[in-house]
């Protein structure tokens, strides 16, 4: 249901959705669904976002895991960590990135998230 998700998430970013939040569900349904190019520019536009919108690097981490590009999806991980990106907290259930819940680099990070402030 790619295309379907697809045209959704455009639609949301017509009505003004969060400006990289979107972004990064629309670049993941790209990127899982064939279309690299386009993946790729939703690349371009997120990294235009960063650092002004911390955000941008949990979503592109998103669109990187998508792409199966686990190192750059881990370092914008990373990124975001540094960043404090609140919406790390829910990483460990995080479907875009069962990929690389393996990485140690990874259990880090859920680590790091678990750990009391």
């Amino acid at each position: 249901m790619y295309a379907e998700a697809i045209t959704e998430y455009k639609r949301a970013l017509q009505l003004g959705g969060p400006p990289g939040e979107i972004r990064g569900l629309l670049g993941y349904a790209y990127a899982v669904s064939g279309n690299r190019t386009d993946a790729e520019k939703i690349i371009a536009e997120l990294k235009a976002l960063w650092p002004r919108h911390t955000h941008a690097a949990l979503d592109l981490a998103v669109v990187f895991s998508g792409l199966g590009d686990k190192e750059n999806a881990l370092y914008w991980l990373e990124k975001a960590q540094k960043m404090h990106v609140s919406d790390l907290i829910g990483i460990r259930q995080d479907s875009h990135f069962v990929e690389v819940r393996s990485d140690p680099r990874f259990q880090a990070l859920v680590q790091w998230v678990d750990a009391p402030k």
